[in-house]
């Protein structure tokens, strides 16, 4: 008998099957996301191994990038999640439940993870600053098109997380 939280990840990748955003937290979860650290360690050589968002001396690894990284703790304070203390993603998900009141936890991980994620790319390639608003404007958008994808009763639990 397959777990509730099963059945609302395989609910949750049905709804985002068409979205990027669902190969983004698979790759997240088997640890095999581009990071910086990733890279290093299949060799490939790269100017820093450091988190570019934060420009610290801290490598860009999955879990720093979305748990530890300021900027990403400023992110995640936008839709009222405290990251702070977390080392493991998955564990993180399960902390982002019990902090939200909603049966939708996990589209909006899974959006927000997604947000990061294209502000990191668009500084490193395309030098363009991360900023929290730009975050929030991409969150926003994400939630709208997926709130076209729900039932309509769900809708407006959706657009309670439009900021």
């Amino acid at each position: 008998m397959e777990g509730v939280d099963e059945i609302k990840l395989r609910r949750c990748m049905q709804i985002l099957k068409k979205n990027h955003a669902c190969m983004l937290i698979w790759l997240v979860l088997k640890d095999r996301l581009s990071t910086r650290n990733l890279l290093n360690r299949r060799n490939m050589q790269l100017q820093s191994i450091n988190c570019a968002l934060c420009q610290g001396t801290v490598e860009e690894t999955i879990e720093h990038l979305f748990l530890s990284c300021p900027f990403s703790a400023q992110c995640w304070n936008l839709v009222s999640v405290d990251i702070e203390n977390q080392t493991d993603m998955l564990q993180a998900v399960y902390s982002i439940k019990t902090q939200v009141s909603s049966p939708f936890f996990f589209e909006l991980t899974v959006l927000m993870t997604w947000a990061i994620w294209i502000t990191r790319n668009n500084l490193i390639f395309n030098g363009i600053q991360p900023q929290i608003n730009t975050v929030k404007e991409i969150f926003e958008k994400e939630i709208r098109i997926l709130s076209l994808r729900a039932k309509a009763r769900s809708v407006a639990a959706f657009d309670l997380w439009v900021l």
